[in-house]
């Protein structure tokens, strides 16, 4: 069967802006979910690590909920030092305002006179009313845009925050600040959307109304695709799309999901180099090509995360060395949380000449790789569980370190 073939630019597309919906992998789980709480009344919370598609899924579900939203991004209170200010910027720039924002002026003007008698409006006059009550203004921003449906202001990026107590503070004062009657009658509410699994509680803690935690809800985390979604999504893109022939398809399905940790945008980014590389070996995929793809893509991406792996490997040469074979262990590990005992596990299947009858005192060993200026795991908030600092340091590991005669060793290429 002959497929349509297309740009591989078009079919891979790692930061894509809008949703690409020939290359999304449905989430039925938590669109039906998500789509439950947009309905509902209290603010949303969305979390998962980076790269794991939250962007995407919120906009498919509001698009199909006829949801009207306008996203802030957190990034620019944190350049700008107020979340105010992130907000009137964003409206300032949002082209096509211009018809609703007179409307605003003529609302908040009929505030202090009545039907807005004496109201004039220009641009200096509409900054003026944006700039005195930014979050009032993008409110009815957003309401004009859905008409009954209800609105929300997303603010995305939260981890991009989490050093400020003033602008997490003053995020805890807009949530309390929307059942005020003159928000609330917008009907719009709040969605946060950040890596952190606890925002909700660096929120809580720098407010003083104590029932706010109950005004938020949390969407079950955003977690990496599954086997199943990343072979479905390696398949359509490469197959399906672009036509490409694939040598041996499970090993091909299996190297790329073992490269990429399953997060949907490594998979995008390492699908688009293989794409870009068959193209030029007769449109076939094989063993070589992944590994001259893979070979492209670490370069750029993992480079930035090296040190962090550098820096926390054993240079001084022991007997076992066990902190190194901890780490190697890490890269191993497949699942996104795991405990002390699981890696415990891979550090005496992985290397059992150096670990028979030997107390490997691993919680020790995780515990100096949580410390310091570049810790390479932390802990999972609930419970007693880790997890890699970040999804491409896991990656990292697994590119720099191999198994030699029974010791680690970093592999010349990536150094």
């Amino acid at each position: 069967m002959i497929w349509p073939k297309k740009d591989p630019h078009s079919v891979f597309t790692p930061r894509a802006a809008s949703v690409n919906k020939e290359m999304y992998v449905d989430r039925s789980d938590l669109e039906a979910r998500l789509g439950e709480l947009v309905r509902g009344s209290k603010h949303i919370i969305i979390h998962g690590e980076s790269g794991n598609g939250k962007t995407w899924l919120y906009k498919k579900v509001f698009a199909e909920e006829r949801t009207p939203y306008a996203t802030v991004n957190l990034a620019n209170a944190s350049r700008f030092g107020s979340i105010e200010k992130a907000i009137s910027e964003k409206i300032k720039k949002t082209k096509g305002n211009e018809k609703a924002l007179s409307q605003i002026v003529v609302q908040t003007e009929a505030r202090v006179t009545p039907a807005g008698v004496g109201a004039s409006i220009n641009n200096q006059k509409i900054y003026e009313v944006v700039e005195q009550d930014s979050l009032l203004a993008l409110m009815m921003l957003v309401r004009a845009k859905g008409g009954r449906r209800p609105g929300l202001i997303v603010f995305d990026n939260f981890e991009t925050v989490l050093e400020s107590d003033a602008l997490i503070s003053e995020l805890a004062n807009m949530l309390v600040l929307l059942d005020d009657d003159d928000y609330a009658e917008y009907g719009v509410k709040i969605c946060i959307v950040g890596v952190p699994a606890e925002i909700r509680d660096y929120i809580t803690k720098l407010s003083s109304v104590q029932t706010l935690s109950n005004r938020m809800v949390e969407l079950p985390e955003v977690a990496r695709l599954t086997g199943d979604e990343a072979d479905l999504l390696v398949k359509k893109g490469l197959m399906e799309l672009l036509g490409l022939e694939i040598d041996t398809i499970s090993e091909a399905f299996t190297r790329i999901q073992w490269s990429t940790d399953r997060i949907a945008q490594y998979l995008h980014e390492l699908g688009l180099e293989v794409a870009l590389i068959a193209q030029k070996n007769n449109e076939v995929v094989n063993s070589d090509v992944i590994e001259r793809a893979e070979g492209r893509w670490f370069e750029t991406s993992i480079s930035a995360v090296r040190q962090i792996v550098d820096t926390n490997l054993n240079a001084r040469e022991t007997k076992a060395g066990r902190r190194n074979q901890v780490i190697y262990a890490l890269g191993c590990i497949k699942t996104e949380d795991f405990k002390y005992s699981d890696v415990e596990a891979v550090v005496r299947q992985e290397f059992p000449d150096s670990t028979e009858g030997v107390e490997l005192n691993i919680i020790q060993r995780l515990g100096e790789l949580e410390k310091g200026t570049h810790p390479i795991v932390k802990r999972v908030p609930k419970g007693d569980a880790y997890r890699v600092i970040n999804p491409k340091v896991k990656i990292a590991i697994r590119v720099m370190l191999r198994k030699v005669n029974g010791r680690v060793e970093k592999v010349p290429f990536i150094s």
